[in-house]
C-alpha cells in the first residue's frame, strides 16, 4: 500500500504591527519600546518550527501600534483578508495585531468575512526584543490553530 503524503496548510500571515513586532532599547526593558519595528518576515524567521506546520507567506499591510487603527485601516485589512480567503492556494490567514484593539478587529472580521477558512489573530504582551518575549510562541500557536483541519468554519 503506498504511503499517502499529507499536504501542509498554506497560510498567509498578515502583519499590522503592535507589541508583537515591537523592539526596545534593552532586552530587560519591556515597558518602553516602539511597537512598529520588526517586519513580518523577521518575526516568522524567529520561529523556524512554523515551517514544519505550514507553508507560510508573509505580508506587511501596516506597521502601526493598534491604537492607531482607524476605520479606513480596518476596512483595508478586512478587504485584504477577504481577498486571501477566496484564493484556492490559501487555506487560512493569521493576522499579527497589537493587543489594544485586537478584540475589536477580531469582532469586525467575524461579522464581515464570509469564509469557512480559519482566520486567527495573534498578539503579544511583551515586545519581540524582551528576554521573555511571548510573541514567537503566540505566533507558532496561531499558525498551528490556522493550519488545523478542525479550525475550518471558525
Amino acid at each position: 500500500m503506498p504511503i499517502q503524503e499529507t499536504r501542509r496548510a498554506r497560510l498567509v500571515t498578515i502583519s499590522t504591527g503592535g507589541t508583537i513586532t515591537g523592539e526596545g532599547a534593552s532586552s530587560a526593558n519591556t515597558g518602553t519600546y516602539r511597537s512598529d519595528v520588526v517586519s513580518v518576515e523577521d518575526l516568522i524567521a524567529t520561529v523556524p518550527e512554523i515551517r514544519n506546520v505550514a507553508d507560510i507567506a508573509g505580508e506587511q499591510i501596516f506597521q502601526i501600534g493598534s491604537a492607531s487603527f482607524n476605520n479606513e485601516r480596518l476596512l483595508k485589512l478586512a478587504r485584504r483578508v477577504s481577498e486571501l480567503v477566496k484564493l484556492d492556494g490559501v487555506d487560512g490567514v493569521v493576522v499579527i495585531h497589537g493587543t489594544d484593539t485586537l478584540e475589536e478587529t477580531s469582532y469586525f472580521l467575524n461579522l464581515t468575512l464570509r469564509s469557512e477558512k480559519p482566520v486567527v489573530l495573534v498578539g503579544a504582551m511583551r515586545p519581540s526584543s524582551a528576554l521573555s518575549a511571548d510573541g514567537p510562541l503566540n505566533l507558532y500557536n496561531a499558525v498551528v490553530m490556522a493550519a488545523g483541519a478542525r479550525s475550518a468554519g471558525k
